[in-house]
């Protein structure tokens, strides 16, 4: 009796436990069915997004897509079931077949960039984020990745490229050396004709500051139209001397699409050889101007002197007994010294400045005079201690430059005073013109003809030029030149 008892409880036991175990599998069932649901409710909602879907196995072998991932490639859903993945590869199934172990281990593939084939044969590029999915004892099940296709964006970088490439060879083969600096001032890219210039190899150049490509010290030159491009934000130009070459820099400020300054692109052209050539011409225009001085006062002014000596004694002849023949006579020698006269002035503006090393000083000297008597302006020339230049071309250009930055303040400034300064100074000589004006306008300073002049014949001797003026404060003209012993 109790033996029938208790086998019919734990019966009972036993069956409510098999009541549960039902109860529980049924649960799960529901709750996988409600996963492989949600799956393919997504999957469906991935159908009109251009994004690809699938699921591999571990074989990976293809066991679902998206309609996103059909429309990619062509294949229809059971042509892909088909399918591993390596065999959809136009490229890198020796890469799959080693990463893919890997993957199943790590769980984890991002950025993977693939070479897909359509059915039609076309190739597409894609690139890949997976991941892998385990059961409750760790082991590997399924991996689910997530397919975009990038081919526009790389046909677009791929073209990009090219273009890069392009230019990039078209600027190398320029003969002027381009340079494109950071806000810093440091190397962003420079071509082939920069590293030429610099000396420094191509592979090196990037990163180098300014000042190291150009004349190898630290800090921007005083004046160099590349440094004040980076505070002003507008484009300039001019002419440096490095190495003994001279070089004409054009410096223009870089901007992105939002207006914020992101640079400097440097155009950097050698005209060495073109200086030289104009300042061989010059010498030969300065030569022949010479030339025809001294045959005007050997040739021409013999010859007047001859005519004023002969006509004077005819005068002194016939004043007792020809008056009005003495008359004409008289008239002849006034005539030949105002003809004597001019020629003088002739002789001046074309040899302005005498051959001797004194030359400079005892012209500008002269000037100075000149311009009080002939304007009413007073006008100073200061040269506490001599300064004596060998050099008659220099001596040419720096009186030319000088008689023109006088011409300015006499024109524009309706100033009362100017002044003439000469002196030498640690073997740097130095010319300055200023005076009491009311100063320049800010067109004349940038693109006055006179001014223009003056800066040219100090590039051509190789002379720094600076130019200060405010209004009713004046203007002040300097020209500094370092003189070899």
């Amino acid at each position: 009796m109790n033996v029938t008892s208790d086998y019919s409880a734990e019966l009972e036991k036993a069956k409510e436990e098999i009541r549960n175990l039902r109860q529980e599998v049924s649960m799960v069932k529901s709750a996988y069915i409600e996963l492989l649901n949600d799956e393919r409710r997504k999957m469906l909602l991935l159908d009109d997004v251009p994004m690809g879907e699938i699921v591999l196995d571990a074989d990976s072998q293809l066991v679902d897509v998206n309609k996103g991932f059909e429309t990619f490639l062509g294949y229809s859903r059971e042509e892909f079931l088909s399918m591993r993945f390596h065999d959809l590869l136009a490229e890198g199934i020796d890469m799959h077949e080693a990463i893919f172990p890997v993957f199943k281990r790590t769980g984890i593939a991002k950025n993977l960039t693939w070479k897909m084939k359509r059915k039609n044969g076309d190739v597409i590029t894609v690139v890949l984020y997976g991941k892998a999915v385990y059961d409750a004892d760790g082991n590997f099940v399924q991996a689910r990745g997530i397919i975009l296709n990038i081919t526009d964006k790389v046909i677009a970088d791929e073209a990009l490229k090219r273009s890069e490439r392009e230019k990039a060879l078209i600027l190398d083969v320029m003969s002027d050396c381009i340079i494109f600096y950071n806000v810093n001032m440091q190397v962003i890219w420079a071509n082939r004709v920069a590293s030429v210039l610099s000396g420094i190899p191509a592979e090196e150049i990037k990163g180098k500051f300014c000042y190291e490509i150009c004349h190898k010290e630290k800090g921007f030159c005083k004046g160099c139209p590349v440094g004040r491009p980076q505070s002003s934000k507008i484009p300039l130009s001019g002419e440096v001397r490095a190495a003994g070459m001279v070089f004409f820099i054009q410096t223009h400020p870089v901007f992105d699409e939002f207006g914020k300054f992101t640079g400097l692109v440097q155009v950097i052209s050698d005209i060495t050889e073109r200086k030289e050539m104009e300042r061989q011409i010059l010498e030969l225009a300065s030569s022949e101007r010479r030339k025809i001085g001294n045959d005007l006062h050997d040739g021409l002014g013999q010859v007047l002197t001859g005519i004023s000596f002969i006509s004077t004694v005819l005068y002194q002849e016939l004043k007792d007994k020809y008056p009005e023949a003495a008359n004409t006579a008289e008239d002849i020698v006034e005539n030949t010294k105002k003809a004597q006269t001019t020629m003088r002035n002739i002789i001046n503006g074309l040899c302005p400045v005498s051959e001797d090393s004194a030359g400079l000083m005892s012209t500008l000297e002269s000037m100075a005079s000149a311009i009080e008597k002939l304007y009413g302006i007073k006008c100073r020339y200061k040269c506490l201690h001599p300064v004596y230049v060998d050099d008659y071309e220099l001596s040419n250009h720096l009186y030319f430059i000088a008689r023109e930055a006088v011409n300015n303040a006499v024109k524009h400034s309706r100033c009362s005073n100017i002044k003439l300064c000469l002196k030498m100074k640690s073997g740097f000589l130095r010319l300055e013109v200023s005076d009491d004006g009311i100063g320049l306008k800010p067109d004349l300073i940038t693109s006055g003809q006179g001014l223009r002049i003056m800066k040219y014949r100090a590039s051509i001797i190789g002379a720094d030029i600076e130019v200060n003026s405010k209004a009713d404060r004046g203007t002040s003209i300097s020209v500094i030149i370092k003189l070899t012993p």
